[in-house]
């Protein structure tokens, strides 16, 4: 199951079909209406799904093929069809390779190749696409600097992988240390050295102002704004509107197989 601001998906893994339910004034629920739904509602346009991700607003799915879809707001791009527009039904993102992932963040969204590249689009004031500069994209550009990864994760105003070889690497907003960089830098547009003291990782899931990783042999390291102040803003519709909200124990994420872009850590 993955969570957004205000909707939540699941994955049938017995039809291989996602349904959602919650605020629906988006599109987010993907069942062809504007409308919010208390009852789990079928994703229209998406088939032999192996992995979803829900968003500030939106959602995305992984199929069998390597395709991504998605649905939902569209305001900032991070559906990827090169509109603004929303979709009220999972419709392809152009521009990708075969997926093996993806990750739908406040409003950008990201996804894993097989040949281990990331590609990200949507929202990017603060660098969240990783592609180098502070330009928005339509559609899906590479993130610079990373080859070999194993696992990434969207959070509201950035992004975090995991390589091959154990590190982590992060980038977009960091004023509040969560991109782990050792200082309090407010954008970093590509992605930085190894975040410290993390190795062995296996995992990465990002929140609003706070990342952690999951280590071979289950231990966490987290790194950010503290859990009790992450929330805090004058106006916060600002938080979900551009931002993602989810919550998963960790011994949910533990157990749950599949984990990898959920962005499973609790706020």
């Amino acid at each position: 199951m993955t969570k957004g601001a205000a909707h939540s998906c699941a994955l049938d893994h017995a039809t291989r079909t996602v349904k959602c339910w919650g605020d629906g004034a988006h599109g987010q629920l993907g069942h062809g209406l504007v409308s919010s739904s208390p009852d789990p509602v079928t994703v229209e346009g998406a088939a032999d799904v192996v992995a979803i991700s829900a968003g500030g607003l939106h959602a995305c799915a992984v199929e069998l093929n390597g395709e991504v879809k998605c649905w939902g707001d569209g305001r900032h791009g991070q559906l990827g069809h090169g509109g603004l527009s929303a979709r009220l039904m999972a419709r392809p993102v152009p521009a990708l390779e075969v997926a093996l992932d993806v990750s739908a963040g406040g409003s950008h969204t990201c996804a894993l190749e097989q040949n281990g590249t990331v590609k990200c689009w949507g929202w990017n004031e603060f660098g969240q696409l990783g592609h180098g500069s502070p330009q928005n994209s339509r559609y899906p550009r590479l993130v610079k600097g990373l080859s070999d990864v194993v696992a990434i994760s969207a959070g509201g105003l950035h992004t975090c992988a995991v390589e091959g070889s154990g590190l982590v690497r992060c980038w977009g907003f960091g004023s509040h240390g969560q991109l782990a960089h050792g200082s309090k830098e407010e954008r970093r547009f590509a992605p930085g050295a190894a975040v410290p003291g993390v190795e062995g990782a296996e995992d990465v899931a990002c929140g609003h102002e706070h990342s952690c990783a999951r280590l071979a042999g289950g231990a966490v390291r987290c790194w950010g704004r503290g859990i009790d102040d992450q929330l805090q803003a004058e106006d916060h519709r600002l938080i979900w509107e551009k931002t993602a909200r989810y919550h998963m124990t960790l011994q949910e994420a533990v157990d749950t197989t599949f984990w990898t872009s959920p962005l499973g850590s609790a706020w």
